[in-house]
């Protein structure tokens, strides 16, 4: 179903729990889905009562937790409530993908709490880019022993473990066998 077909599908059913179950479907079978920042705004405003609008954004947030900003302020712009706006923008949150754009977010809101409270949601829901993923952890054992290590920058003492920091960690050598330095890292 394209984008064009799940407007007409939601244009198409009377009760909400029907858009609902268009819009569920639409999201769970189209991976790869494009709608327009019009047609996402469309959406929402077929929806009549607040809480179908927070369901909805449940079920796109769900099935599909990659969002950009103007995602999110169309269906905002969508609500008439401020209350409904900051729920739905606090669903959203955390699968925004672009979350330095948080400026057309927060301008749909009317009052300075409001914008408070969703810029503390977005700052709580992860980084803002989505594509970041951590570096593997290492498959060595853990070390036997912490090594007190001077912080360069600092000067304060810091327990770090093996792979920590700036420095690999120290090997000890026997005095009267020199052993060949391995590297920490595979």
């Amino acid at each position: 179903m394209s984008g064009q077909g799940l407007i007409a599908a939601i244009d198409a059913a009377t009760f909400e729990k029907d858009k609902e179950e268009a819009v569920e479907s639409y999201f769970r079978n189209n991976p790869n889905w494009h709608l327009s920042h019009a047609d996402f705004k469309f959406i929402f405003e077929k929806l009549t009562f607040d809480s179908t609008k927070e369901d909805v954004a449940r079920i796109i947030a769900r099935t599909y937790p990659r969002l950009s900003c103007g995602d999110v302020s169309a269906a905002m712009q969508a609500c008439s409530h401020d209350s409904t706006k900051v729920k739905i923008a606090k669903i959203f949150a955390p699968g925004i993908c672009d979350k330095h754009n948080r400026a057309c977010i927060l301008s749909e809101l009317s009052f300075s709490s409001s914008k408070t409270e969703v810029n503390k949601a977005l700052d709580e829901s992860g980084s803002s880019s989505s594509s970041f993923q951590p570096a593997p952890t290492s498959t060595f054992p853990p070390p036997q022993q912490h090594h007190q290590q001077q912080a360069p920058s600092f000067g304060i003492n810091v327990n770090l473990g093996m792979g920590q920091g700036m420095f690999p960690p120290q090997q000890q050598q026997s005095p009267f066998t020199p052993q060949q330095q391995q590297s920490p890292y595979p």
